[in-house]
């Protein structure tokens, strides 16, 4: 009995044994950035009131995927790849001075971040063009990167005084997270050619932990963007 259930899961499995294959390859793309502000008390001074909002910023990514194909179905992807993430955060600051009416902040973040992901893709399993979905846990860890910031004092009388500094980010000083858990999922299609696989897929990825935090505000990151890529037969 055992060994006529060993047999039949052998010729029920045998389809996709017979088609799993890896797979090795490279993509590249741009990464549209932002954050997700969430305030959770006003730290502007008394009498005063502030406002916050988030800008995007476009980076780019580069990623080295490893495919195992199960099915022409059902496919796990691992992948390590560099990210440089680009966003802002604008705040002002309504105050009731006799001589300041305005100030505002406006704090633009270029960071580097190591990453790496763990994907299922379900695809329509055509021989030649397939569609899939993917989707999967990743972890992004905080490499290094500057921060531009414009300082704009509006004043009652109509005058605008402006500056501009830029400095390397200290993760410590702005209450860094250096390591982020994230989920991603997206889209694609595959083009199949008897050597290699061409791709294109749209991602969005949702932090999941906090990548900065103050004693008033938690801040998150959203991506999306476009990989193009190549895989090839191993």
């Amino acid at each position: 009995m055992k060994a006529q259930s060993i047999l039949l899961f052998l010729l029920l499995s045998s389809p996709f044994m017979a088609s799993a294959q890896w797979h090795l390859g490279f993509s590249g793309g741009p990464v549209m950035g932002n954050f997700n502000v969430f305030s959770s008390v006003d730290d502007a001074p008394r009498g005063n009131t502030m406002s916050v909002s988030t800008t995007n910023g476009t980076g780019f990514q580069f990623n080295l995927p490893v495919q195992y194909s199960i099915s022409r179905f059902i496919a796990i992807q691992t992948e390590i790849g560099y990210q440089r993430q680009v966003a802002g955060i604008n705040r002002t600051y309504s105050t009731n001075d006799q001589f300041l009416m305005n100030y505002t902040t406006q704090d633009r973040y270029q960071m580097n971040q190591f990453q790496s992901s763990l994907l299922l893709k379900i695809s329509t399993g055509g021989s030649k063009f397939q569609l899939y979905g993917m989707a999967g846990p990743n972890m992004s860890f905080f490499l290094g990167g500057n921060k531009e910031r414009t300082e704009i004092s509006e004043y009652q009388g109509g005058e605008i005084d402006e500056h501009w500094f830029g400095n390397p980010i200290n993760a410590q000083d702005e209450n860094l997270q250096k390591g982020v858990f994230s989920f991603t999922g997206g889209i694609g299609a595959n083009i199949i050619l008897p050597a290699y696989t061409v791709f294109v897929e749209g991602r969005q990825s949702f932090g999941t932990k906090n990548v900065m935090s103050t004693p008033t505000e938690t801040i998150k990151f959203r991506n999306r963007g476009i990989q193009l890529g190549v895989l090839f037969n191993l």
